[in-house]
């Protein structure tokens, strides 16, 4: 995320492509700074810094742990403070804008990118993770967006839509490919499933296209290689694919050194060349071709359709206002 971010800085010179791992312009709300001032004034007082003279320098020089614990307490409380106390900001420079409009509008750099997710994206944000009830879901669901007054969660045609695309069938959702297995509550995979399309595949979606609508040279990748070593309910979590680029495997891990070498090369020949093809590695389509995918899975990488749940992700982006409303 936070390199797209900086790629709304249309003449950036700090660099000439990017690698995309979770996230884009879209994938959480940006707002404007002032949105955030009751925020930091309840930092101070929290911190202890009301009376300072420099109740910024206050901040910088305070002590460490008096300072988390002043940053916990506050994100213990999200119906006074917003799920994310330090959102984006929209702060009139290196965000000059909405990034979701200026992500319409094409007003980004127009670097090379690669784009990708890896396929269970929301299991690990799913909390409290015994949802039950569709009460439950909508909940877990509105407490990323406390304070911003996205208006999906007043919008019961909305909500009745995305409850029908996501229906409440464990089979369905996320970690996928586990069967009936709820793991905690019935809609644990119910809530993954969709938090990991809201903030992370339509995201993704969202912001290629926008990239070759513009002529510009994109890849896109779904890493969707369990670990062994990570429990089950996780899936092919967040961040997963990460061990796999930084070659964090022996040829003792047989298949997953051999997808670890191959990751790398692709990731190593894009930085090198802008390109991620020119090693041995098969040739990895770009997304204006097909919009396809590279999957990576061991012994099975393969270029596929860029189609799973498209419903879900296509009725996600048409409500987009909706979630983002509040920063446009």
């Amino acid at each position: 995320m936070s390199i797209t971010y900086h790629m709304l800085n249309v003449d950036t010179t700090l660099f000439s492509g990017a690698i995309l791992e979770s996230g884009t312009t879209t994938s959480v709300p940006c707002l404007p700074a002032e949105k955030y001032q009751g925020n930091y004034e309840a930092l101070v007082g929290f911190a202890g810094c009301s009376s300072a003279a420099d109740k910024f320098e206050c901040l910088r020089t305070v002590d460490r742990d008096v300072l988390i614990n002043a940053t916990n307490t506050m994100f213990s409380q999200p119906l006074v403070y917003g799920s994310r106390p330090w959102g984006i900001t929209i702060d009139g420079d290196i965000i000059p804008a909405s990034p979701s409009v200026l992500t319409a509008q094409g007003k980004f750099a127009n670097i090379p990118i690669i784009a990708g997710n890896v396929m269970d994206e929301g299991t690990v944000f799913v909390k409290p993770q015994t949802i039950t009830t569709d009460a439950d879901l909508l909940t877990f669901l509105e407490n990323d967006y406390r304070n911003r007054n996205a208006s999906f969660f007043q919008n019961a045609i909305s909500i009745q839509t995305l409850l029908n695309i996501y229906p409440d069938n464990p089979a369905l959702g996320s970690p996928f490919s586990t069967g009936n297995t709820t793991f905690f509550g019935e809609q644990f995979k119910r809530g993954a499933a969709i938090y990991g399309d809201i903030h992370f595949q339509w995201a993704r979606r969202n912001f290629l296209n926008a990239v070759i609508a513009k002529g510009v040279d994109a890849w896109s990748y779904v890493f969707n290689q369990f670990t062994p070593t990570n429990v089950p309910w996780q899936g092919v979590f967040h961040t997963g694919e990460i061990p796999y680029v930084f070659m964090k495997f022996t040829p003792d891990d047989g298949a997953l050194y051999t997808l670890a070498k191959q990751v790398h090369a692709y990731w190593v020949s894009f930085a090198y060349n802008r390109n991620p093809n020119g090693s041995r590695n098969p040739d990895w389509d770009q997304y204006r071709i097909n919009k396809s995918n590279i999957v990576f899975v061991a012994n099975m990488t393969s270029m596929q359709p860029d189609t799973f749940r498209i419903d879900g992700t296509n009725f996600i982006g048409s409500i987009s206002d909706q979630f983002f409303e509040a920063q446009n």
